[in-house]
Order: C-alpha cells, then structure tokens, then sequence
C-alpha cells in the first residue's frame, strides 16, 4: 500500500494519554508518476486558477482560508505575477480566448494597482506591496520580487497582446530591477 494506516498505541510507541493517534508510513518505493496524469492536473489546475479572476482582474484565494478576520488574510504580489507569467506560458501552446481574458483582467491588475514610481527617482517603476493590494494595513513596500516576476509576466502578455503595456513602462520597471541590483 502507498501509506499504512497503524495506531501508534497498538504499536506500543506511545503511552494511551498521548493524543496524537495515527501514522503514516511512507512506502519503500516512491510511485511512479504517469506523465498523463501530471498534465491533466496541470490542466485542471489552470482552469481551476482562470476561473477564480475576479472582475477587478484579482485571484481569489486566500493565503489562509481559515482566517477569521482580514487581518490575517493577506494577497501576494509575487504569486499574482507567478501565476500570470505561467497561464500566459499555458496560452502560447494554447491560444484560446477563454484562457487569454482572464490573463489579460489579471494582468490589468498589476498594471492599475501595483505598477507606480519610486520616489525620487523619475525613471524608475516598482510593483508595489500596499493595503489595497495585500488586505494589510501597511506603508507602501517596493518589491524586487513581484517586480521580477511581473515583467516577466508583462513580458509574456505582451505576446498575448502586443502593446498591452509601453516599453518605456517595461524598461522603467527593468531599470529599478538593475537599481537594486548595485553595490
């Protein structure tokens, strides 16, 4: 069996108050992963992810589905990015206009809520970690990371819609990227 089910009491590894119940033992040989069924969970995971854009082009998941307030939920920049740079990936060998909207609607996300300037530099863009992208009460944060990811992701949508968004934008993004990037 792929995992054996067996009460660590009747093993006699735990004393009977302890309340932890159950272990799983991993078996001797990792399975082998049929490459069918790791594309159609890419798959199903894609239109799982298309589906979830919200009309303002925002994923709707949660970092934590368990949180009891907003305070404790937060949204990423990064995994936004990520994940517009890996549908856009999918669209190429794809093109299909069911995939390429909900791309675009979450690429005019970063576009209207995380791309602006860096303070007193006049030819630099960053994305941007605020409260009205991330739920968090915070000061606004320049991010390296999610400014990376997302001209990767620009980049790629820019493939999907030539002109989407402006190479003077692109470079002004790609110049803060080298701007952090010296000693």
């Amino acid at each position: 069996p792929v995992f054996a089910e067996d009460s660590l009491e009747e093993q006699g590894l735990v004393e009977q108050d302890v309340s932890i119940s159950t272990v799983f033992v991993l078996p001797e040989k990792a399975p082998t992963i049929q490459r069918e069924a790791v594309a159609q969970a890419a798959t199903a995971s894609m239109f799982y992810l298309l589906d979830s854009v919200q009309s303002n082009g925002r994923f709707n998941y949660l970092v934590n589905p368990r949180a009891e307030s907003d305070a404790q939920r937060s949204y990423n920049l990064v995994r936004h990015s990520a994940l517009l740079y890996i549908l856009s990936l999918k669209y190429q060998e794809n093109p299909v206009g069911v995939i390429g909207q909900p791309i675009l609607a979450g690429s005019r996300f970063l576009k209207d809520y995380a791309i602006d300037r860096v303070p007193r530099q006049d030819r630099l863009l960053a994305f941007w970690s605020r409260t009205r992208v991330t739920y968090i009460p915070m000061q606004p944060v320049a991010k390296l990371g999610a400014t990376a990811l997302g001209v990767m992701a620009l980049l790629q949508v820019e493939g999907i819609k030539p002109g989407f968004i402006s190479k003077q934008r692109l470079t002004e993004l790609g110049d803060f990227l080298l701007f952090m990037q010296r000693e």
